[in-house]
């Protein structure tokens, strides 16, 4: 697996500048500062190129915000077949697509910020969700119910 992570910090502030806003519905927001983590340990799939949060911190109107964001970085596998199972660009057109702009339910996914290509991968831009507290069984129940609704 490639490391993806000097690349993101050398990422155009431009580009990076623009998801920040959009992330947060704030088109003054200005970046003072940024780093970049891996979360390589999440990575499962053969076209995962890497996971990596994003964040720092940006001002607006004299306010100071933190912000983050998720990048997953997707990569070519040796079945290169648009019906294979890992088809490596499948992701990143279901979230260029209409597809999961409605889902039927109770099922929320992070909201995508972008899809970037590149020619060896292609960069997912993803709301970072949190989870305010640790999660009981009631939790994952709940999460597989929203899950049978959208099968």
């Amino acid at each position: 697996m490639a490391d993806f992570i000097e690349q993101i910090r050398e990422l155009d502030l431009r580009l990076l500048t623009k998801l920040v806003r959009q992330a947060n519905q704030d088109e003054l927001l200005e970046i003072r500062d940024w780093q970049v983590e891996s979360l390589s340990f999440l990575v499962a799939m053969p076209t995962t190129g890497g996971l990596y949060r994003v964040s720092g911190t940006a001002q607006s109107t004299g306010t100071i915000k933190r912000w983050s964001l998720i990048c997953k970085i997707v990569i070519p596998n040796q079945e290169e077949a648009l019906t294979a199972l890992y088809y490596w660009k499948r992701e990143a057109l279901v979230y260029k697509s209409e597809l999961l702009r409605n889902l039927p339910g109770e099922l929320r996914l992070p909201s995508c910020y972008g899809v970037c290509e590149y020619p060896d991968a292609e960069w997912i831009w993803l709301e970072e969700i949190v989870a305010d507290n640790e999660w009981t069984l009631d939790h994952y129940s709940l999460a597989a119910r929203y899950l049978g609704q959208f099968n």
